[in-house]
């Protein structure tokens, strides 16, 4: 008799193991990658959007894409003749525990971010010294950006970019100014 409760016994612990090996693994509540929090909060600045700036005495326009969980694009261009040149793309992407916005011959370095700032740093090279960049968004139309020591630009929200080229090339070859329409129309 010993024997069938043994048996029995067994058993029913096989059954038990067997079952909580069949079981998904519990994820812990509130688990999100830091770097994670880190692009949505890029994503509530800058948005999947087109945005003019100033910048040398040009105006030149910046185009964010988040393409994936930790990637965004960020193309830089400027507009001729209705076509868009002087164009260059940089990513902002996370490397081992950093999240870097890669320029062409500099590496921007977030150290914060939240849903309204993003502060980032070029490190020092040589003599020069390191820079700081604050993206402070103002409204859903306007991102100030502060260049430390003591240069400031705005960001305006212009048309998605598809629009916007399509206006853009129209205005040049009619004469018209539907490109210069902004989002700020739209939304009255």
């Amino acid at each position: 008799m010993f024997k069938v409760k043994g048996s029995i016994t067994g058993l029913l612990l096989s059954s038990i193991v067997l079952v909580m090996a069949c079981q998904p693994p519990q994820k812990k509540a509130n688990t999100v990658e830091p770097g994670r929090l880190a692009f949505d909060a890029l994503e509530g600045i800058f948005e999947t959007g087109n945005w003019q700036t100033i910048l040398d005495g040009d105006t030149t326009y910046l185009f964010f894409s988040r393409e994936a969980p930790a990637l965004v694009n960020v193309y830089f261009y400027q507009m001729r003749q209705g076509d868009s040149v002087n164009t260059f793309q940089s990513q902002i992407t996370a490397t081992n525990d950093t999240i870097q916005w890669n320029w062409p011959g500099a590496s921007l370095k977030l150290l914060q971010a939240d849903s309204t700032q993003a502060k980032w740093r070029i490190a020092a090279r040589g003599n020069d010294q390191a820079i700081n960049y604050l993206f402070s968004k103002k409204d859903s139309m306007v991102i100030h950006l502060q260049v430390e020591p003591g240069e400031e630009h705005i960001l305006r929200r212009t048309l998605p970019i598809s629009a916007f080229l399509v206006r853009s090339k129209y205005d040049f070859q009619h004469g018209t100014q539907y490109a210069a329409d902004t989002v700020e129309h739209r939304t009255k």
